[in-house]
């Protein structure tokens, strides 16, 4: 299969929605995936290889391992990076932040700028933080985030909304 439909079509049931580690993938693969939310085996199969080879600590022996296991099942990764598959991918945002977006169903930048004006605190609970040092990631990612649109809107001419975010 070369496209999730595709792969919807001919995986075995309930492949798709299982976690990745469903697949049989090493720990150290399996943590590198989940370290950027790519939590079920559709959203493997979404990842181009240069996502896998760009992630921090992927690599070669990263990317074989996934083949490998998603050719056991007759699957394989896409062939259009995550970045062009998205409207937000021309944010220039970081993998695990296009994943973060995706979670929360946001495809469309008018999508992201609907998001971005809710509460900051609401922002951070959609990000599933709870402790203050988490709260405070939370923060930094929705400001890199909303940054990435603000450069993406001045190369463009056009005015973002000041975001105001506390970080503490």
């Amino acid at each position: 299969p070369t496209t999730l439909t595709e792969a919807a079509a001919t995986a075995p049931r309930g492949l798709l929605d299982s976690g990745i580690r469903a697949i049989g993938l090493s720990t150290r693969t399996t943590n590198l995936l989940l370290r950027v939310r790519v939590k079920t085996v559709a959203r493997l199969l979404r990842l181009h290889p240069d996502d896998v080879l760009g992630l921090r600590q992927g690599g070669v022996k990263a990317l074989a391992e996934i083949r490998q296991k998603l050719n056991a099942v007759d699957l394989r990764l896409s062939s259009v990076r995550l970045e062009r598959q998205f409207e937000i991918g021309l944010l220039n945002l970081q993998l695990a932040d296009i994943m973060l977006l995706l979670d929360n169903n946001i495809e469309t930048i008018p999508q992201l700028r609907t998001w971005l004006q809710r509460p900051i605190p609401e922002l951070q609970e959609t990000i599933g933080t709870r402790d203050r040092d988490r709260l405070n990631v939370a923060a930094f990612t929705i400001k890199d985030i909303a940054d990435c649109l603000a450069q993406y809107d001045r190369a463009r001419g056009l005015q973002s909304a000041p975001m105001a975010i506390a970080i503490a």
